[in-house]
Formats: structure tokens, C-alpha cells, sequence
């Protein structure tokens, strides 16, 4: 199988990438979290240059292309610590572009902000009325709508509806402000019957994000190797850090390879795609930890400071990592899968006895 990007899904990443680097730098993210930020920054530029709709079907505007292209979207995302749910809005503009075409355009823009839940809610479906708290809804405050599974429906939420309460809360990563959100026999409109396929795209693009941010980790790492010195030296010359250097740069490497493979699997329809997707997000919530702990142990105590961008960045990783699943979540849903696979070659053998 070949995994490199296709001359399309190339050129939408180094848009992407030209596009984080001119339009959102770190210092302007800086800003914005001293300011007390609630809104995502920037949707005027990320509507205008088309990337929303990298996922939605040619037949409602978009691009149609697949997890591999929304994988060079999420990766430089990471990496500039963009101040905008940049997967949500991929895989919202997706699951609406499929179902309800009229509802997409909004979030392809840039002009609607719909969003999903970071951790599993705890709702309760009654035909149309849907109750209950979703604890962890990025950008809360300022999204329009939250698109969410119940009673088998993927249903979407307008946060401005009757019987919709949301309260700020202090979240890990100030990039991302967090609410939680209370429904109280909302309305919720029927998108299309529940598909795990979005939860399984949203690990994915999660995964590629996880990795773009550890890069960054890495980077500023090896950077700042390269000028402190002690002892009459760069500090890049003592082999304990080289060693953290290289086992940085194998994990990124293979977060990139498990992301890559499960995004090939997603496209493909593959029957491994579920297990591709569950041991690159496993993979990734642990390693970019270990990753961005590592770049901080180069840089001693400055890599902690509020002054210094890694701590940012291992933020961001932390929140990444606990999000549509964590670590030990995808392991059992592997564990599960390999016990499943097991047990029909078992029931083959005993059947060909």
C-alpha cells in the first residue's frame, strides 16, 4: 500500500501550512489567551481558503476527499497550536455536507461554528427531546451548534435554543477554552442515523494533530540545544539529550506512519480500519506526552515558565490525548477486537475438525 498524498491531498496541506504560518502565529495565539478569549480566532481567513471542506462530497461543494487530506490540515494545526477547532470543523462540515447539504455552507465558510463533545456525554433521547450535561464541549460559549450521537441518531443542538445552558469551565488548555453544556428537553434535529465512522475519523485526525504538536516540541527542543551552553559547550553535545532527541524523533515518525496507515484504512473502507485507528490514537495520546515531556527535561526549568511556548504545546497535548477516547480506552477496544478474532478462528478450526 502507498501512503504518500496524492498531488491534491499535497497541495491542500501546503495551503494549510502557508496559511497557519502567515495568518496564526504562536504570539498571536499568546494574545488572545491574555485577552481572555471565549470565540475561535480567525474564521474569515480558514472559511475564505476553502479547507472546511476538504471532506464534503463534491455534490454539496466540496472537495470530496478523504482522512489523508484532512491529515495535512490537522498536522500543521497542531504545530501552530491554531486557536480554532480546525477537525471538528472538518468532520461537521462532513457529517452535514453528507445528510443535510443546506446546513454544511455555514461551516465550510467559516461562518458557523459546529462543534462535538471532547468525552462521551451522558443524554438521554426522548423522540425529539434530548436531556441531559455534556461536561466537555470545546469552545462552548461561542459555538453555534453541537452535533452529538443519542437514542442512535447523530443529532445536532442549537446552543441557542430553549433549555440550553452553558457555563465556562477551566480546562487544561488555554487554546481551547471548554464549557459544559446543559440540555433540558432540547429540541435536537436528526442529522442521519448514528455511523461510527465519524467517531473512528475523529481519532484519526486527532492522532495526526497529537503528532504535528509533538514535532513542534521536538523542535524547539533541538533548537534551543543548539545555543545553551554548559560546561564550554551546546548542551545538544551531551549524550543523555541526544538520546532524548532521537527517541522523539522514532515516536513522532511512527505517530505519523499509524496515523497515515489508519487514514489509508478510513478511505479504503478497510476491515482493519477500526483497529488502524484505535492504535494510532493510542499510540499518539502516549507518545506526544512523552514527546513534549521530554522536550521540557532538555530545557530545564524554562521549559515551564509561562513565558515559554512548550508548556503550551504539552497543553495542548494533554487535552488532544484525553479527547474522543484516551490511551487505555483504544487499548481495550483493541484488546476486544483481537479477543473477537480470535474466537472465530477458533469457531473455523472447530468447524474444520
Amino acid at each position: 500500500m502507498d501512503h504518500k498524498p496524492t498531488q491534491d491531498e499535497a497541495l491542500i496541506g501546503d495551503m494549510a501550512r502557508r496559511l497557519f504560518a502567515e495568518r496564526f502565529p504562536v504570539s498571536a495565539t499568546r494574545e488572545l489567551i491574555e485577552a481572555g478569549f471565549a470565540a475561535p480566532a480567525g474564521s474569515g481567513a480558514l472559511g475564505e481558503s476553502g479547507l472546511f471542506g476538504a471532506l464534503v462530497p463534491e455534490a454539496a461543494g466540496g472537495a470530496g476527499l478523504g482522512a489523508v487530506a484532512a491529515l495535512q490540515i490537522v498536522r500543521p494545526a497542531g504545530r501552530w497550536l491554531l486557536p480554532y477547532p480546525v477537525a471538528d470543523s472538518l468532520v461537521a462540515a462532513a457529517v452535514l455536507g453528507a445528510a443535510r447539504p443546506e446546513l454544511a455552507a455555514g461551516v465550510v465558510a467559516g461562518e458557523r461554528l459546529v462543534v462535538f463533545a471532547a468525552v462521551p456525554a451522558d443524554l438521554t433521547a426522548s423522540g425529539g427531546a434530548v436531556s441531559g450535561k455534556v461536561a466537555a464541549v470545546p469552545f462552548g460559549m461561542a459555538a453555534d451548534a453541537l452535533l452529538i450521537e443519542a437514542g442512535g441518531k447523530t443529532m445536532l443542538i442549537d446552543l441557542a435554543a430553549p433549555g440550553v445552558i452553558r457555563a465556562a469551565r477551566t480546562g487544561i488548555d488555554p487554546t481551547c477554552p471548554m464549557a459544559t453544556v446543559t440540555l433540558d428537553g432540547v429540541t435536537a434535529g436528526a442529522v442521519a442515523p448514528a455511523d461510527p465512522r465519524w467517531r473512528r475519523l475523529r481519532a484519526i485526525l486527532a492522532a495526526g494533530e497529537l503528532a504535528g504538536a509533538a514535532g513542534a516540541c521536538l523542535d524547539l527542543a533541538v533548537d534551543y540545544m543548539k545555543v545553551r551552553r554548559q560546561f564550554g559547550q551546546e548542551i545538544g553535545r551531551f549524550q543523555a539529550l541526544k538520546h532524548i532527541a532521537a527517541d522523539a524523533a522514532t515516536a513522532i515518525e511512527t505517530m505519523t506512519v499509524a496515523a497515515d496507515h489508519a487514514a489509508w484504512a478510513h478511505d479504503a473502507g478497510d476491515d482493519e480500519a477500526d483497529m488502524a485507528a484505535a492504535i494510532a490514537k493510542s499510540y499518539a495520546s502516549e507518545h506526544a506526552r512523552k514527546v513534549a515531556e521530554g522536550a521540557l527535561q532538555c530545557h530545564g526549568a524554562i521549559g515551564f515558565t509561562w513565558d515559554y511556548d512548550l508548556q503550551l504545546y504539552l497543553r495542548r497535548i494533554l487535552r488532544l490525548s484525553a479527547s474522543v477516547g484516551a490511551a487505555s480506552e483504544h487499548r481495550t477496544a483493541i484488546a476486544a477486537m483481537l479477543r473477537e478474532r480470535l474466537g472465530e478462528r477458533w469457531a473455523q478450526g472447530a468447524e474444520a475438525a
